[in-house]
């Protein structure tokens, strides 16, 4: 990661920024980032990913190499300003963050924003934390950006 960091900083400060500031259609932004997030990031060698509906939100499982199977599990929210992102988005940084935590992680894939108001995205966290305190002993919670945000307010 030492060489691809610099190489994604400089891009995302000439590139991805200007073209963040120009774009007003959301589904174009959410398309963009996602192509984008296939090209710059790759999961671990042996992921497994599963899709699955918790509680009526969609959600993604990336288990990272000899993540164990049972017990706590991570429970990450991803960032995009509540209009764009998604689990697929961050499934490849979650596969690796598995992989070091050895857990499984959960990616929720919250309503959006415009199409969905507030608090539809708060409220797909708390469901989706609620069912997974439920089957799981521990229920480790990330984010990032936006996500955080909701993390926080759990």
């Amino acid at each position: 990661m030492s060489f691809m960091r610099p190489v994604l900083n400089k891009s995302l400060r000439f590139f991805e920024r200007p073209h963040l500031a120009r774009v007003k259609d959301p589904e174009k932004l959410r398309r963009s980032f996602e192509m984008k997030a296939r090209f710059w990031f790759r999961p671990p060698r042996g992921s497994q990913f599963r899709n699955e509906t918790i509680d009526g939100v969609p959600a993604i499982w990336a288990h990272g190499p000899d993540a164990a199977q049972g017990g706590s599990v991570i429970l990450y929210f991803h960032g995009g300003g509540y209009v764009f992102g998604s689990a697929r988005t961050h499934q490849a940084m979650l596969a690796r963050l598995s992989q070091y935590a050895g857990l499984p992680a959960c990616l929720a894939d919250y309503r959006l924003a415009p199409e969905n108001a507030f608090p539809a995205a708060l409220e797909d966290a708390l469901s989706v934390y609620i069912e997974l305190s439920q089957r799981h002993p521990g229920v480790v919670i990330g984010a990032d950006s936006a996500g955080g945000g909701l993390a926080f307010s759990l």
